[in-house]
């Protein structure tokens, strides 16, 4: 799984220190233990990083000269100056279905699999001297080379510099999310810090964030989760000049590594370009029901909470949170007895293959994407009725995933869907499309067993610990 960076402030009721990860939505002070919702969910957050050099402070690797020679030419700095680069961070979890091609054993290893390259070869001889040469060339083709479509899934962390220009010589944070802790910063900071503004935009930085990492034949992908946010990084600027020359040395100011020596002085002219709004910034509020106010749980990937008090549902929308409309249900006919927790599910209606399905898309994180992705196709495929009904007792899960990330799931559904009944992912006749909007949100009772999670209609046993 990915990693966050960590995200250090103070409480804004008692102004203890306070840190979350990146992209969470909700936290508690361990100091006051006041819950809180925190804003900016969807949008482009902006944090930064302090550097380590101290004022003034030029490294000696920064000085000497990196053309090879013996002994390594020393400058002198004629000015120096501390700006913030900006890196675009992109995450997510892909998940996509891809056609494997295995070589044959001659391509892998140069040589056949023991007792079936004779069997081979004597069918060759045999064919070819009855003229049937094309057919030992087809058999042997077919044995050299094999396809078959295989799903994978997996987590996205990528972080690029959001500048055009290459002569910098850097082109990622290349630093362990554990390193480093994110500031939170505002107009205040703009005045003070020389902060670059990032030439990429950010629908550019998105599509560059979701580019495959490698070239695969690939059938079909979504990425959920997505989440884009810009970091400044401290760079000191050197400029350097040794026997007349101007060259200029990037210094990472956390490290004091210096990660590009000679570039040229004109490189200056780029860094003019400084930020002037602070843009979206997080703000807290109290994570408290809207309605009641009971205290919320603090669940930091949810996007919606579900209040144990008055039992309504709130989806965080800017710096609010509304409420969402939903029930509990369960499948007609089908017992559900013992210790139950009720997890989230958005339900859109969608017309396949002539008949109307109702996809029952899973709005909870779970560890095992294909976990969530067999839940889905097994209970479009059983297609039974619910009915709404009122419990006794059961323990309610936040959720996770958005409309807008249930009905990428949904996709995925009816792709994984098309692909095994047809082998193709054109439309069918039928087919009408669903839309985010048309989803609604319902509670499905699960029935605890140990440390599972069983789902009773299909028998699907979800692990409780990697549910998060």
């Amino acid at each position: 799984m990915n990693q966050s960076f960590l995200v250090s402030t103070e409480c804004p009721t008692c102004g203890a220190p306070l840190d979350f990860s990146e992209g969470a939505n909700a936290v508690q002070c361990a100091h006051c233990k006041s819950n809180l919702l925190i804003t900016g969910r969807k949008t482009v957050l902006r944090y930064y990083v302090d550097p380590n050099l101290k004022q003034g402070e030029v490294p000696a690797s920064a000085l000497t000269s990196d053309g090879g020679e013996e002994p390594p030419l020393a400058g002198k700095a004629v000015r120096q100056e501390l700006v913030y680069l900006p890196f675009f961070r992109f995450r997510g979890h892909d998940f996509h279905w891809q056609t494997i091609v295995h070589p044959g054993a001659d391509e892998e290893k140069n040589e056949d699999p023991p007792g079936l390259s004779p069997l081979l070869n004597l069918l060759s001889t045999s064919l070819e001297n009855h003229g049937f040469s094309e057919t030992i060339q087809s058999i042997q083709a077919h044995h050299a080379e094999k396809e078959e479509t295989g799903f994978e899934d997996r987590y996205i962390e990528k972080n690029f510099i959001a500048l055009k220009s290459s002569d910098f010589g850097i082109y990622s944070l290349g630093v362990r999310p554990g390193v480093l802790k994110l500031k939170l910063f505002g107009a205040q900071e703009i005045s003070a810090k020389q902060m670059i503004c990032p030439e990429l935009k950010e629908e550019e930085a998105v599509e560059r964030g979701l580019k495959p990492a490698e070239s695969r034949k690939l059938i079909y992908r979504q990425v959920l989760g997505r989440m884009l946010s810009l970091v400044y990084f401290p760079f000191l600027i050197v400029e350097v000049e040794t026997r007349g020359n101007h060259t200029l040395s990037i210094v990472d100011a956390v490290s004091g590594s210096a990660v590009r020596k000679g570039a040229p002085p004109g490189l200056m002219a780029i860094l003019e370009e400084r930020l002037e709004s602070a843009g979206e910034q997080i703000h807290f509020r109290a994570l408290t029901c809207p309605n009641c106010g009971w205290d919320l749980p603090v669940r930091p990937d949810d996007i919606l909470f579900f209040c144990r008090s008055c039992g309504k549902g709130w989806e965080i929308s800017g710096e609010r949170l509304i409420e969402r409309p939903s029930e509990t249900v369960r499948f007609q006919g089908v017992p559900c007895e013992g210790e139950i927790c009720f997890l989230p599910f958005w339900i859109f209606e969608k017309g396949f293959a002539g008949e109307n399905l109702k996809f029952l898309v899973p709005a909870f994180r779970y560890r095992r994407l294909k976990t969530l992705l067999d839940l889905a196709t097994a209970l479009v495929r059983r297609n039974s009725p619910l009915e709404s009904f009122k419990p006794e007792r059961g323990e309610y899960t936040g959720c996770f995933y958005d409309q807008e990330d249930a009905f990428r799931l949904a996709e995925a559904v009816e792709a994984r869907l098309k692909l095994e009944k047809y082998g193709k992912l054109a439309p069918l006749p039928g087919e009408k499309d669903a839309t985010p909007g048309n989803a609604t949100l319902s509670w499905l009772p699960f029935l605890r067993k140990g440390v599972n999670l069983s789902e009773p209609l299909t028998g699907i046993t979800l692990t409780q610990n990697l549910l998060f």
